[in-house]
């Protein structure tokens, strides 16, 4: 049965069990239909002090019919709440529903008895704060007795049909035996434990796992610790009770610590060790999250029965230290939407092609610090992730990608790439740009920083293209041939983060008539150019972000003279690093410099709390 049809069995179950609260509330509140006797805490007893004021409420009675022999202090009528028309709540034990009336007392008696005398003890009654309904008025009849027997009919009806679904849906006996019944309490409780082969394979699981800071001390077989839906890292779902999560991951384990330790800064390189991942895991079939991030399996090679969680939808596998191949097997994934492989030990990942585009859910993939080195086909590879949007291939040492550029916009790729991480790699042709080039109104981060490539001199012939890019990042990539720079960077409307660091820029061309005059971003905030050739002229150009720029680093450039009207420009600037290696030259006194500076800058600041810093 698929995923709809369980969900359609149980919501006819939900509205099952209304009716069954319904016809408790309809037919004999008082009675409750016998759930009482279903009760899984054992007898429910009122409390003395309420026994009590029903007594002296009794006393001022007169009981010509004897409907209230059952109330009395005689051993077998000590408990109240079977006392007719009263009725206990099963969980906390309080007398909530006294009841009286004519249409409570009709199956007792043919005849409406007269009414009954009140005496000054029904006082006692207010002491009970908690009684919720409190009946003496005789109502007529409104219920007649085929109206009663319908109902009956109906609810007989209900249970054979629970049974029968209990049937056909085995899954979904595993919550109602554990479920209370009783008035008002049907639905208020049900204690949700997974299936036993499940918590026996998690147990399993970390009997080969090393615990030094004992944060699983919550599994275990003792009772109570049964139940493994309540075990750290373990969430269950509310619907089958089968695991369908398993988090022991670095980010999970480090609040739990620091929580346990009152957040003290000191944390552990791993929480967990082992030798292998148990194959009882595979009994968790249901599972849809997995995260072992951090947790040293000491160079084990990643077992092929991970591509049997045919429902995984997130693996997190970071720093786990696996090595070894990666086994194809993990290609029947079909369904994972976020994988993370990064910074392991997997010696050969040549077979890339043989799993990575079986995985055509794929939405997150990050490979970073893996070795991929011998995969020259890994952009073609990537590239039929038809629902890919986030890229992470830091330091994988990847070569230029040998597909031709006519074939690049062929492939049947993604159509909603938007962040990309490239950086730290081999990359030298221009190939790479034509590519991102087709992602022009998704992609909104680009980290290119660390690679080799050899001629970035048509640099306005694809940067502009990426309209959408908000995050930059180019940094020692050899761009000293490149003069128009900035009229590249200025086609960027959403641009906020720009990085050029160790370029060998130029200082810009651009005439300053024509700087104002580019559609460039208005929310320029983060700028690091330091280390370039960069003279006093760039104040031109970052004086059109004087309400928007916070971060700017200008170190080790080629600033000279005075710059007349700096400290104005850079008004908003939250932290200015400047590099003055010609300015030193130009003024023999350092300390007038920095008197002059920080009196233009203290004057125009208005109250702003702002980091200014010269290197000099």
């Amino acid at each position: 049965m698929e995923g709809d049809g369980i969900k359609c069995l149980n919501k006819l179950c939900r509205a099952l069990i209304g009716v069954l609260i319904l016809l408790q509330c309809v037919v004999n509140p008082s009675h409750s239909l016998g759930f009482n006797n279903i009760s899984s805490g054992g007898v429910t007893r009122c409390f003395e002090r309420e026994r009590e004021a029903l007594l002296a409420f009794k006393q001022g009675l007169v009981d010509h019919y004897n409907l209230l022999s059952s109330w009395g202090r005689e051993d077998h009528k000590q408990d109240c709440c079977k006392w007719v028309d009263v009725h206990c709540s099963n969980r906390t034990n309080h007398v909530t529903q006294l009841h009286l009336g004519r249409e409570s007392l009709v199956h007792v008696v043919q005849r409406v008895p007269p009414p009954p005398v009140l005496r000054d003890e029904t006082r006692n009654l207010t002491k009970r704060g908690h009684l919720k309904k409190f009946e003496l008025i005789f109502l007529t009849n409104k219920m007649e007795n085929d109206g009663i027997r319908c109902l009956k009919k109906l609810f007989h009806t209900s249970i054979v049909v629970l049974l029968f679904l209990q049937c056909f849906n085995p899954s979904l006996s595993s919550g109602f035996y554990n479920v209370s019944f009783g008035f008002g309490a049907i639905g208020h409780r049900v204690v949700t434990r997974c299936i036993e082969s499940e918590g026996e394979a998690l147990l399993s699981f970390k009997q080969g796992l090393i615990d030094d800071y004992n944060l699983l001390s919550s599994w275990g077989r003792e009772e109570h610790k049964q139940d493994c839906c309540k075990w750290l890292g373990i969430h269950c779902s509310n619907r089958t009770n089968h695991v369908a999560q398993l988090d022991l991951g670095w980010n999970h384990m480090n609040e739990v610590y620091s929580l346990q330790q009152k957040e003290q800064q000191e944390y552990p390189e791993y929480y967990f060790q082992g030798k292998m991942m148990s194959p009882k895991l595979i009994e968790l079939k249901h599972l849809k999250y997995l995260d072992f991030s951090s947790v040293n399996f000491t160079g084990t090679q990643l077992p092929d029965f991970i591509g049997s969680l045919s429902n995984l939808r997130h693996l997190g596998l970071w720093d786990a230290s696996f090595g070894g191949r990666i086994p194809t097997q993990i290609g029947n994934l079909t369904h994972l939407q976020y994988l993370d492989l990064r910074s392991n030990h997997f010696a050969n990942i040549e077979n890339l092609n043989s799993w990575l585009p079986r995985l055509s859910s794929l939405i997150y993939l990050d490979l970073s610090f893996n070795n991929l080195s011998n995969v020259p086909d890994w952009l073609e590879i990537v590239s039929k992730l038809p629902k890919l949007t986030n890229l992470s291939l830091s330091s994988c040492s990847l070569p230029s990608p040998l597909i031709h550029s006519s074939t690049l916009f062929n492939i049947n790729s993604s159509k909603s790439l938007a962040h990309v991480d490239l950086s730290y790699n081999q990359l030298t042709s221009s190939s790479i740009f034509l590519w991102l080039s087709k992602y022009n109104a998704s992609l909104v981060h680009l980290d290119l920083k660390y690679n080799n490539f050899a001629n970035v001199e048509n640099l306005n012939s694809w940067l502009p293209h990426l309209s959408a890019l908000t995050y930059l990042d180019l940094s020692y990539s050899n761009l000293s041939n490149v003069p128009d720079w900035m009229e590249a960077v200025n086609k960027h409307p959403k641009l906020t983060n720009l990085s050029l660091s160790n370029c060998g820029l130029p200082s810009p061309l651009i005439h300053s008539s024509t700087l104002f005059n580019i559609n460039s971003s208005k929310s320029l905030a983060h700028v690091d150019l330091s280390y370039n050739q960069l003279t006093s002229s760039i104040f031109l150009w970052l004086s059109k972000y004087n309400s928007s720029l916070v971060h700017l680093d200008l170190s080790y450039n080629q600033l000279t003279g005075l710059f007349p009207d700096l400290v104005h420009r850079l008004l908003w600037y939250d932290m200015l690093t400047l590099s003055a290696f010609g300015l030193r030259r130009s003024l023999k006194k350092k300390n007038a410099i920095t008197f002059k500076l920080w009196w233009n800058f203290s004057k125009f600041m208005s109250g702003k709390c702002i980091w200014f810093i010269v290197e000099l």
